[in-house]
């Protein structure tokens, strides 16, 4: 069917905070972190940290890195000085890593969950989490549980620290939540003051999970779940990845969403019971009050990305070679699947890769064309439909003509031939925008 084992982990510092470039500074961001767009400061900071360490000079060293971790657009790491020690603490999500770096050393440690009293099933589950770090620990220290990592300056290069630190980063505040929300026994503890989304949001948010949910539903039930079954799958993976960028979630619905992915990984089932097994989880996910959704939805501020950064070619790679599945429904007149691919592609852009500027906002453009609704319900203005659904020429070639002029001067040759574009139809115009792809010269 053409699925990559599309659910890798998601690894980057961008002068944006999320993937997406709002149009509007009033409309929410959409998607997660990305700091794949360093600026060149911060690529020097990253010379000048490989430099000192060559030279031995590791204090030096080490606050080269920490500048180059640094996002110029975001207060989320500070650091002093004093006596030849550096002390830093950086936001991930909702907590606060802490952190000290000597003349021997390099050390940072974040609490994830307080309790009264010890409990063998949350130890037993921090140990088995344990075997699958590479450069951190967890552990127990006055009647909490905590994650840490330690380096002797003698084996540690830039590269090892950053990634030390993006491990502590991203599994405090992965298991912060879902320890509490699993295990009775512990409480929170050292959790930022993560600011609130307006309430009216947090309803566009669940009514729009509810609708995705629903819609993805009831296409599978008019399916044969044997003769369509690759359609299924990428219906339901589409579905998951676009909850994950359009929403946006944090805590226990990301954990949910994680775990979908998981089912699909499962190299030992059939796609049969995987799509069966998918469908189940959407269901439980619709069934949920919306008191416990709403605690999914707040704003964060984060140093580490969880996806890793792609160049142009993997990411042309990847349409290309994904695209190449359309023409079995092209055959066989079944173009509802062929946008559902495109929808697939766009999200799973997004799901895996850091993306460069252009190719993110091309993205995002796209997927906003097929979520117009949710688009201007969120504060962003752009009327890609009109009032009965039919794509609007102009408004998309404008847009598209926006984003290659903004980046022109740090891609001189950077281009999107709008003259190529079909607005005859939806599945017409999602083969003529990502085949324009090959020829973005970035």
């Amino acid at each position: 069917m053409g699925l990559f084992d599309i659910f890798k982990g998601k690894g980057e510092s961008s002068d944006q905070p999320r993937h997406n470039p709002a149009e509007t500074d009033r409309a929410p961001k959409l998607g997660r972190y990305s700091d794949c767009n360093k600026n060149e400061v911060q690529l020097k900071h990253w010379d000048d940290a490989v430099a000192k360490r060559k030279e031995s000079n590791h204090i030096d060293s080490f606050r080269s890195l920490l500048n180059y971790i640094k996002d110029p657009a975001l207060n989320n790491l500070t650091y002093k000085e004093d006596n030849g020690v550096i002390e830093f603490s950086f936001q991930q999500g909702s907590k606060i890593i802490n952190g000290r770096c000597d003349s021997t050393e390099v050390s940072a440690e974040c609490r994830i969950a307080a309790f009264d009293k010890p409990s063998v099933p949350v130890m037993r589950k921090l140990a088995t989490l344990n075997y699958s770090l590479k450069y951190s620990w967890f552990a127990i220290k006055d009647n909490s549980f905590l994650i840490r990592t330690r380096g002797l300056h003698a084996d540690s290069s830039p590269t090892k620290l950053y990634w030390a630190l993006r491990e502590v980063a991203i599994n405090a505040d992965k298991q912060d939540d879902l320890i509490v929300e699993e295990f009775s026994s512990t409480h929170q503890i050292d959790s930022t003051d993560t600011p609130d989304i307006p309430v009216q949001i947090k309803e566009v948010k669940l009514n729009y999970l509810h609708k995705l949910i629903d819609i993805a539903l009831d296409k599978i039930s008019k399916l044969d779940p044997v003769k369509n079954n690759g359609q299924i799958s990428y219906i339901l993976l589409t579905l998951n990845m676009k909850i994950d960028y359009l929403l946006s979630p944090e805590g226990v619905l990301t954990d949910r969403l994680e775990k979908i992915q998981g089912i699909y990984n499962n190299k030992e089932k059939e796609y049969l019971q995987k799509n069966n097994e998918m469908a189940a989880a959407f269901k439980e996910i619709r069934e949920l009050p919306a008191e416990q959704i709403y605690k999914s939805f707040y704003n964060t501020i984060s140093t580490f990305s969880i996806v890793s950064p792609a160049n142009y070619k993997q990411v042309a790679d990847f349409v290309f070679n994904e695209s190449k599945t359309r023409e079995y429904y092209l055959e066989n007149g079944n173009y509802e699947a062929i946008v559902t691919i495109y929808e697939y592609i766009a999200a799973y852009l997004f799901f895996n890769y850091g993306l460069k500027t252009p190719l993110q906002q091309l993205t995002n453009l796209f997927i906003n064309v097929f979520n117009n609704e949710y688009y201007n319900q969120l504060g962003y203005p752009e009327k890609f439909r009109d009032g009965n659904g039919n794509l609007n020429r102009q408004s998309i070639t404008n847009a598209i003509q926006k984003i290659v002029s903004n980046n022109r001067s740090k891609f001189p040759n950077f281009q999107f031939r709008t003259q190529n574009l079909d607005f005859s139809s939806d599945y017409r115009f999602a083969m003529t925008f990502f085949t324009e792809y090959d020829y973005l010269n970035l």
